[in-house]
Order: structure tokens, then C-alpha cells, then sequence
């Protein structure tokens, strides 16, 4: 992978570094360290040769060492796809590593992509992180007031499920804890502006008994991983809600460093699992209109299901 680079040569943080790289790579469009966070998250910022995580933003990079950033993948694991259509709505598969709309990064998106194969204009009805998969509802403009209406009414469900570093405390319950901004842009649990958030989730798998013992590395340690299946309901979208949640109850979602998951998993025989996407997909969404309900399940993406029998678990079953 071809990457821009740049030898340190008065000791520096590195946020203020990874800017400058960012800004001579000609990808600085915001100076918010959120920004920089989704490079380092992206997996592809490395110092000596070692990938770093977003937590270490606040790191002091020494005189000599070298950072590299990679250059950005352009192609998903996926192609998008149409699940399903109905009442003027668009029920949409959405992969890993294709943002939801256009960015400041790329024109291309699961919007631009699916206007070119259906031929009309289409609107988001939420949203899914790029580094998230799963089924997404997108309304035409006829049923743009359907869509507004559907939400002001709850008519739509939504269910995810997530592979999560360790178990909660309560294995079923709830998290209500309101959701607001935290340190360099990200979301936080009674963060500034907190607003009432409230997440329901059930275990939906663990690792069999007598499976090999899992381990991360942690620094210089290595700690055990209590890897498992959760499902999540919403009552509220909070940004990164489940993520925030997840991250505040102490199971953080696999892959997801910008809210404490893990970037690499060491297998029993050594041998190191890279989580290159962050292990969370939107599987069901229905909807109640007309009397009746319109039911869209989303199988599972082949990189979560190998995930997940690498790390010694059983095939997961249909939701």
C-alpha cells in the first residue's frame, strides 16, 4: 500500500503531526481531532512501521521516528444492493467501508451508488457509520412525507447486533445513560448537551465451553477477550449510540478503537486476527404502515461470520 510519510525531527505530538501528514497527503478538511481520529481508526497510520490506534492522539512522537499514512481503500468488501422495496421506500443493504451519504472525502456513497442503479433521487431515512454494514431505509421523493411520518409515529424498528470484547454485567437488559459530546468531538455518555438515549440488548451468543483462550494486547500485556454476540434495539438514534453504550458498560464493540475496541485480536496458535471494520450490522428493519408490517432481514456480512469462527464461535442463526 503506497503511503505519504514524514521523519519527526523535534519531538511533537502526535495529532500535530498526524495533521501535517494529513495536510501534505491533501486530506485536512476539518481541523476537529475527530477528523484525525477517523484516519487513525481507518487503520492506516503508522509509526516505525506499527499501526496506531485513535487513543493515541496525546502520544509524543521522538526526534527520527518515522510516521506513514496508507492510502484510503476505495473499494468495499460488498457491492450495495436492494433488499426489498415498498410503499415508495427503498430497503437497502449497505457494506462496510461505503459512507451512507457523500463526504468530504468521496462523492461515492450507498446514496450516489443506488440513485445511479434505481434511476431517482432517493433520502436517507438514518444513518449507518462507513465502518458499519447492514439494512438501511431510503425513501424516494414520493414518499418523503410517508418517511417524515413513519417517524413521527415509531413506526420503524430497527435491530442490530455486535460482537462485543466482554460481557455486560447484566447479560439482558438496558442502557439509559444520556448521550452528549466528549473530548475531541467524540460522544460520551453524560457528555456536553447530553440527551436522553436508551438502549435495549439481549446476549445472543458467547464462545462454546472448552473454546481456546482469546488474548489483546493491552501495552505490554496480554489480557483475556470474552468475545459475544449482542442484538440491540433502539428507542432513540443518538450519533454512535450503541457504540457509546457498549463502550460505557465495559464491552466495547470489536474494532472499534475510537471508543475502546480492539484493533487485533492474538489467536491460541499466535497468530494475530486484524479487525479492519468495526464488528456491528444492522440485521432487521420493519416497518408498521396501512395495517400491516413490512419485514427486512439482512444476513450477515462473510467477513463477520469469519471473524467470529476464527475466534472459535458457532455459526450464528437467521434473526
Amino acid at each position: 500500500m503506497a503511503r505519504h510519510g514524514l521523519t519527526v525531527n523535534a519531538e511533537v505530538r502526535l495529532g500535530d503531526a498526524l495533521r501535517e501528514l494529513l495536510s501534505a497527503a491533501g486530506e485536512l478538511w476539518s481541523k476537529d481531532e475527530l477528523h484525525l481520529a477517523a484516519a487513525l481508526s481507518e487503520g492506516r497510520v503508522f509509526l516505525d512501521g506499527r499501526r496506531l490506534l485513535e487513543d493515541e492522539l496525546d502520544r509524543w512522537i521522538a526526534v527520527g521516528q518515522r510516521l506513514e499514512l496508507g492510502e484510503r481503500a476505495e473499494n468495499t468488501d460488498e457491492q450495495p444492493r436492494v433488499l426489498d422495496q415498498r410503499w415508495g421506500l427503498v430497503a437497502a443493504y449497505k457494506p462496510s467501508g461505503l459512507p451512507t451519504e457523500p463526504d468530504q472525502r468521496s462523492r461515492d456513497s450507498l446514496l450516489s451508488r443506488l440513485e445511479a442503479t434505481l434511476g431517482q433521487r432517493l433520502h436517507a431515512m438514518s444513518r449507518l457509520d462507513a465502518r458499519v454494514s447492514g439494512v438501511m431505509l431510503l425513501a424516494t421523493d414520493s414518499a418523503k412525507q410517508l418517511a417524515h411520518e413513519l417517524r413521527a409515529r415509531a413506526a420503524i424498528e430497527r435491530r442490530y447486533i455486535g460482537v462485543v470484547g466482554a460481557l455486560p454485567e447484566q447479560g439482558n437488559g438496558k442502557w439509559s445513560g444520556a448521550i452528549g459530546l466528549g473530548e475531541r468531538g467524540k460522544r460520551r455518555v453524560g457528555g456536553r448537551g447530553a440527551k436522553p438515549a436508551l438502549t435495549h440488548y439481549r446476549v445472543l451468543a458467547t464462545l462454546p465451553p472448552g473454546a481456546p483462550v482469546l488474548s489483546v494486547r493491552r501495552g505490554r500485556e496480554l489480557v483475556p477477550l470474552q468475545p459475544a454476540w449482542l442484538e440491540f434495539r433502539l428507542e432513540t438514534g443518538r450519533t454512535h449510540q450503541i457504540r457509546v453504550h457498549c463502550a460505557h458498560a465495559g464491552a466495547p464493540l470489536l474494532g472499534d478503537g475510537l471508543y475502546g475496541g480492539v484493533a487485533a485480536v492474538t489467536l491460541p496458535r499466535g497468530n494475530v486476527l486484524e479487525l479492519s471494520r468495526i464488528a456491528l450490522h444492522a440485521r432487521y428493519v420493519g416497518v408498521t404502515h396501512a395495517g400491516s408490517t413490512w419485514q427486512v432481514a439482512c444476513p450477515l456480512p462473510q467477513t463477520l461470520e469469519e471473524w467470529w469462527s476464527r475466534l472459535g464461535g458457532e455459526p450464528l442463526g437467521a434473526p
